[in-house]
């Protein structure tokens, strides 16, 4: 049987609760069998923003956001690398990988609406979408989607908004799975230095 798996890629810097409920809300919609979130070492797309948090730090805050869900597992693929990571690489990865271990998945690329703006500039985007057609978390409600469009309740949530909540040293655990909280908490992530 084939597996049908989103790929969910981002800094994650923080990963914060509107990437768990577009993620959920997809995965459920969608009937998959699970999700990979992948944080990137460094997104071409933000190259005078690199991320702020450790990959380390990076890391362990999708791991702890992720744990309560048994279906959403960390793939740190791009972690490993020190250039930037583009998504169809990954995917070509995933999918060599696949094969030599004789696993049978197909992949959808999770995106939420703000990510469409900048779309077509992704690395072999007509290939990418071959390869893992994206399925996208929308507010807009209409009877004539175009396919993969998918109309979820979003949360206005931003990874930027919540540094710079934590940079005035205001409240974020609304905003947060409460594990990741307690981790930047604890580690005293983008704080004023």
């Amino acid at each position: 049987m084939i597996q049908r798996f989103g790929f969910f890629g981002g800094s994650f810097d923080p990963i914060h609760n509107g990437h768990l409920n577009l993620a959920i809300e997809l995965a459920e919609k969608h009937r998959l069998d699970g999700v990979f979130f992948c944080p990137t070492s460094q997104s071409p797309h933000k190259k005078d923003h690199p991320p702020i948090a450790s990959k380390e730090a990076r890391r362990a805050m999708v791991t702890a956001a992720i744990s309560p869900l048994p279906s959403f597992t960390l793939l740190d693929l791009e972690l490993q690398k020190t250039s930037y990571c583009y998504t169809i690489d990954t995917m070509r990865t995933l999918i060599s990988l696949d094969q030599e271990s004789k696993t049978k998945r197909n992949y959808f690329l999770l995106l939420g609406e703000d990510t469409l703006e900048k779309f077509h500039t992704w690395r072999e985007v007509e290939e990418l979408i071959k390869l893992a057609p994206p399925l996208v978390g929308t507010r807009l409600a209409s009877a004539n989607l175009k396919k993969g469009l998918t109309p979820i309740p979003t949360l206005d949530i931003s990874s930027t908004k919540i540094r710079e909540r934590l940079h005035k040293g205001q409240y974020c655990g609304h905003l947060l799975p409460a594990k990741v909280w307690d981790y930047i908490q604890q580690h005293k992530l983008y704080q004023n230095p």
